[in-house]
């Protein structure tokens, strides 16, 4: 009877192949004795026997013989359907598989609850579905053309390698269905608890957790991106690099969450061939990503070249020594997004170096046109912002920008304070005349680090955005240049116990509004040492120092040096001239100005206003805190030479401004109602 119902099931096999749809497939269904199963597309056979409790199943590839318990056949809804491969964990019943491309040649081999596929077929893309529960199971899969991969609900451990290892050089997708979570083995060889030869690209809408016990948690040798449609990922734990790509990391959306990793949370690894696409590169365009450090001199995002931020939310905390939040190993461009980074990390002696902490820091230029940044640092010698090429902040074609707020709290690292990291004596006698800014406290050496929102190497020039700058320990300078500094746009705010702003180079102000508010030296300091060392373009400055003598509010050794090129406005308060010449004479101003060594008393809370003889408002200015000045600076336009100007204050804010900002006001008709001076342009 047996043999009578198999040759009647042939016979039928030969028909159903012409009522079969376009759209589906019939499939013969082959369950085995060992708990396995097999599909064959009945398009692929030739012919099928049956002998003795076993099926022979004859196609164009070859034959393949079977311990058959049951038979049937099924439509699948597309032929991709017949041409997969399902596997699924029992840790009680043990590995069961269903194999679709078994006549193809694709072999499962199962030990215990490891699982080895081998997939020979070159011209056809293959789906591998993973399901089920096991403690002492992995996956490893051998492959030569592109393939999908479904992770259906797995939990997988392996005590002594990878949890999976797909070693596929070519695209891999990969479904995420459910809640997922691998586990490798302690004290492997392995490159990573999920490791993938070639690029994966991760899409669905599940959760997958991640622990890598030996080495990299995820890891890739070429590129990884996680599509818009992606869920959650969670890193658990990693010895090394929480996510490790061999060519490109790219994220467009989905959760991700880093934590308890000893080494990078997202690094990019450049190929050794340079022409491969986005070669050591990070790119961060819409999802949410939130990472912890702990470990010493790691980074929360890592590129071998370009890092780019366009879109999404970036959450970066760092506590341990000389951690960086985001690190570029070339350029670094923010166009979009929100970036939140806090780095309590001190700086540290690493190999003979000194090394500190940084929030963004690229090894090339850093391009910041837009999004919304906040960075708070409270270790020792940490820097906000660290460029060791040019910074750009804004667009100069549009002068859109970012929101940026930076803020340092720590104490300079290994300057000879009493302690690593040590507060130091603010002041320095005579201002200025410290070659390219930074250094030259008391008690600090050349091996010393002070804490800075930001540091440049090269030239630094902002185009517009919103800056908000606050440092509160000696030697924290707020934007330091080892160039120049040129502000062409934007509004930007700057409260720092040392130089708000420092440069090596010249200081323009050609556009938007600068405040710059020292408690502890000068407020704008240009150690260029010629004509043009400080410039009032069409910009606007106000500068002022509560420090006294011989701290200004402008300083670059020689008043002279400055230059008045536009129509803008600049106001100085602070201390005498504390070296080079007091000239109170500017050649080839483009209006006029006045300096006034006279006593001038400020007052915080009251608002002053320089007005002509008319009593027509130039711009009225509040100073957050009290200031005796006994060398100040006047330019605003329509300042004529020869012609008389008075200041005075009254105590209510002007209601009319056309634009205002940290106390500048522009445009208003407010008039002072106390006289404080009067003055004679030139």
């Amino acid at each position: 009877m047996m043999r009578k119902h198999y040759c009647l099931l042939v016979a039928l096999l030969t028909l159903l192949p012409a009522i079969a749809t376009a759209q589906q497939v019939r499939v013969l269904h082959i369950a085995t004795t060992d708990g396995n199963a097999y599909n064959i597309p009945y398009a692929d056979i030739t012919a099928t026997t049956f002998d003795d409790g076993r099926m022979t199943v004859t196609t164009p590839q070859g034959a393949l013989t079977l311990p058959v318990t049951t038979v049937g056949r099924f439509c699948g809804a597309t032929t991709d359907n017949a041409c997969q491969l399902s596997i699924h964990y029992d840790e009680a019943a043990g590995v069961t598989f269903t194999n679709g491309l078994a006549h193809r040649g694709v072999t499962v081999t199962v030990d215990g609850g490891h699982v080895t596929v081998d997939n020979p077929i070159d011209d056809m893309e293959i789906t591998l579905s993973l399901s089920g529960n096991h403690s002492d199971g992995s996956l490893t899969y051998n492959g030569v053309y592109k393939c999908s991969l479904s992770l259906d609900g797995l939990r997988l451990a392996n005590p002594d390698g990878a949890a999976i290892a797909m070693l596929c050089g070519k695209r891999i997708a990969v479904t995420v269905n459910g809640d997922n979570e691998l586990t490798d083995g302690a004290s492997g060889t392995h490159k990573a608890c999920l490791y993938f030869k070639g690029h994966p690209e991760f899409s669905g809408s599940g959760s997958l957790t991640l622990t890598g016990n030996t080495n990299h948690a995820l890891a890739t040798k070429e590129y990884l991106q996680l599509k818009k449609s992606f869920g959650t990922l969670r890193i658990r734990s990693a010895v090394n690099d929480g996510i490790h790509a061999g060519q490109y990391f790219q994220m467009n959306g989905g959760t991700v969450t880093l934590q308890g990793i000893g080494g990078d949370g997202i690094q990019a690894e450049t190929t050794d061939n340079p022409a491969d696409e986005c070669n050591g590169q990070l790119l961060i365009k819409g999802g949410n990503l939130t990472i912890g450090l702990t470990a010493q001199d790691v980074a929360g995002l890592k590129s071998d070249s370009l890092l780019t931020i366009s879109g999404g939310t970036v959450t970066i905390s760092a506590t341990g020594a000389a951690d960086k939040c985001v690190k570029s190993g070339t350029d670094l461009v923010v166009t979009g997004g929100t970036i939140a980074l806090t780095n309590s990390g001190n700086g540290a002696t690493i190999d003979g170096d000194t090394e500190t902490a940084k929030g963004l820091s690229a090894d090339g230029n850093m391009t910041l046109t837009g999004g919304n940044i906040t960075i708070a640092m409270t270790g020792t010698g940490g820097k906000g912002i660290k460029v060791d090429g040019a910074y750009q902040q804004g667009d100069p074609a549009t002068g859109e920008g970012p929101v940026l707020s930076v803020e340092t709290t720590g104490a300079s690292f290994g300057d000879g304070g009493s302690q690593p990291g040590g507060n130091q004596p603010g002041g320095r006698p005579g201002g200025g005349g410290r070659p390219g800014g930074g250094g030259g406290f008391p008690g600090e050496s050349s091996a010393g680090s002070s804490a800075k929102a930001i540091k440049v190497v090269g030239a630094a020039t902002l185009y517009g955005g919103e800056t908000l700058i606050q440092t509160a320990t000696s030697g924290a300078e707020g934007l330091e240049s080892k160039t120049s500094v040129t502000i062409a746009g934007g509004h930007h705010y700057l409260k720092c116990c040392d130089d708000c702003i420092n440069a090596a180079g010249a200081i323009t102000f050609d556009g938007g509004i600068t405040v710059c508010y020292s408690n502890g030296n000068d407020a704008v300091d240009s150690n260029y040492g010629r004509s043009g060392a400080i410039t009032i373009g069409d910009g606007v400055v106000l500068a002022y120092t509560t420090k006294g003598s011989p701290e200004e509010g402008l300083d670059c050794d020689n008043n002279s040096y400055i230059r008045i090129t536009g129509q803008g406005y600049g106001i100085s308060a602070g201390g005498a001239q504390g070296g080079g010449s007091s000239s109170s004479s500017i050649s080839g101003a483009s209006q006029g100005y006045v300096f006034s060594t006279s006593s001038i008393s400020y007052s915080a809370g009251r608002y002053y206003t320089l007005a002509d003889a008319s009593g027509n408002n130039l711009i009225t200015y509040c100073l957050d805190a009290s200031v005796q000045s006994s060398l100040s600076f006047f330019t605003a336009k329509g300042m004529v030479k020869g012609n008389s100007y008075t200041l005075k204050y009254s105590t209510s804010a002007p209601t009319d401004s056309a634009e205002q900002f940290h106390g500048v006001f522009l445009g208003s008709t407010a008039k002072g109602t106390t006289s404080v001076t009067s003055l004679t342009a030139k």
